[in-house]
């Protein structure tokens, strides 16, 4: 039994909140079955400059202080970082205040507004000026935007799909035999129906297929 040595890029709710999260369930769900024990450090977005979490979780990654890092990270292309299959497909969604602006109900009603694409690293910030009025339009992460916006009177998600973004585990590029163990082990939660509970339970979406589930 090894250790997986975990890092993990939050709050980005429903991926990382304060008390778990998609992410954080689905690194103990891998290390179970790999075998391993879990060491799991949070890398704390709320408060930094922009990106230096999600950045600086990936160089730790980069320099073997981490075998993989979750935290609602998009497939991207990264010196040094390579990406499991997806295990969840999303896209981003637009947010307003609809007693501000009730006509917006999606991208074509903007017209001249202002859209603000939110940072992971201030998203608390943008919904704050959006309820305010400091912004006119947010875009993000469609699961993200819901979770922030939930409680925030007058503010919606008016729309989904905007994009198409694959969320993914990273590893360190050069790693293959655990880039292998974890493929393996990712492919068995799917299979056994781990997976698709992780993603019913956090935000709604059971599908197998996640090309048929952007939102």
């Amino acid at each position: 039994m090894g250790t997986l040595r975990v890092g993990l890029v939050g709050p980005y709710p429903p991926f990382v909140t304060d008390d778990g999260g998609l992410d954080a369930e689905l690194v103990v769900a891998l290390g179970e079955r790999l075998g391993d024990v879990v060491e799991v450090e949070v890398e704390v977005v709320a408060g930094v400059a922009v990106g230096t979490a999600a950045d600086g979780a990936l160089a730790r990654l980069r320099a073997g202080e981490y075998d993989c890092v979750l935290g609602g990270l998009t497939v991207t292309t990264e010196d040094g970082v390579a990406f499991l299959p997806p295990y969840v497909i999303t896209g981003e969604g637009l947010a307003v205040n609809t007693r501000r602006l009730p006509r917006v109900r999606s991208a074509a009603d903007l017209g001249e507004l202002a859209v603000r694409r939110g940072d992971r690293s201030r998203l608390d910030v943008d919904v704050a000026d959006l309820a305010s009025g400091a912004c006119d339009a947010l875009t993000a992460l469609a699961p993200v935007l819901g979770e922030l916006v939930r409680d925030v009177p007058d503010v919606e998600v008016v729309e989904r799909g905007l994009s198409v973004d694959e969320i993914a585990v990273a590893v360190a590029q050069g790693n293959t035999a655990l880039m292998a163990r974890l493929q393996v082990a990712q492919a068995e939660l799917e299979e056994d129906g781990t997976l698709q509970r992780l993603r019913r339970k956090w935000f709604g979406n059971p599908y197998v297929d996640q090309a048929s589930a952007v939102r």
